[in-house]
């Protein structure tokens, strides 16, 4: 245990932080994917792949669709995807309406969206900024799954950088029939008009979803206030152990 606190105790001199791998947010994602049985993930927002390629590294060898709207990063997902008969992709932006979208392209791509930017966010990370817009095709999430008929224990990842009020309202069908939802959640506006998270966890909470892990996944590092976190909902209970 000395061997450990000390090394701990050095890590955070470097502002990094330490833990068991069986405590991490993925661990336990994992351990909640595997209790419920999930058979199929859709990845709404998948940027490059990265959740996806962190799901698989931890397990997860069941059926993938990842949906991203932006050329350059569906491209660079497909690619991933290419050697993996279970990971369908599709270039898709995804809300309640079916048709295109504008979305507005940050220098750092993965602050991208159709909304406006909050002035926190700017001042938060200066590469949120916007340097171009993209026309991208966008469908609900209840079609888009209503085709397929893929999965009969559905889990579903949001990560849509403000739009989860157009994403969840095109997806009531869904997130009845969903064991498992992870999606960003916002205290105070990141993207002008977004979701705030109180309202988010009623909503969910009302189809019957339960909050059960919570992350942190960007704050103000000048002032450590937490700016958004995901939450991680499912279906039901699990035993205790």
């Amino acid at each position: 245990m000395d061997a450990e606190r000390a090394i701990k105790s050095l890590a955070r001199r470097f502002r990094v932080e330490v833990m068991a791998y069986k405590r991490s947010v993925p661990a336990r994602r994992a351990q909640l994917l595997h209790h419920l049985g999930v058979d199929l993930m859709v990845d709404v927002g998948a940027n490059v792949g990265q959740y996806a390629g962190e799901l698989r590294s931890t397990g997860y060898d069941c059926k993938l669709l990842s949906l991203e709207p932006l050329p350059e990063a569906y491209c660079r997902l497909a690619a991933r995807a290419a050697h993996d008969p279970l990971w369908e992709t599709e270039r898709l932006a995804v809300g309640d309406d079916e048709g295109e979208l504008v979305l507005h392209v940050s220098d750092d791509d993965v602050y991208s969206s159709s909304l406006q930017l909050a002035d926190r966010t700017r001042r938060a990370n200066s590469r949120a900024a916007y340097v171009r817009d993209e026309i991208a095709p966008i469908k609900r999430l209840d079609d888009i799954l209503a085709v397929r008929g893929l999965g009969t224990r559905l889990a579903v990842k949001i990560d849509v950088q403000g739009y989860e009020r157009q994403v969840l309202n095109g997806a009531g069908r869904t997130l009845q029939e969903a064991c498992f939802l992870e999606i960003e959640l916002t205290p105070q506006p990141l993207y002008e008009g977004q979701l705030l998270m109180c309202e988010a966890l009623d909503r969910i909470e009302s189809v019957g979803l339960t909050l059960a892990l919570v992350e942190n996944v960007f704050s103000d590092f000048e002032t450590g206030v937490s700016l958004q976190f995901n939450g991680i909902f499912i279906r039901g209970s699990l035993p205790l152990m």
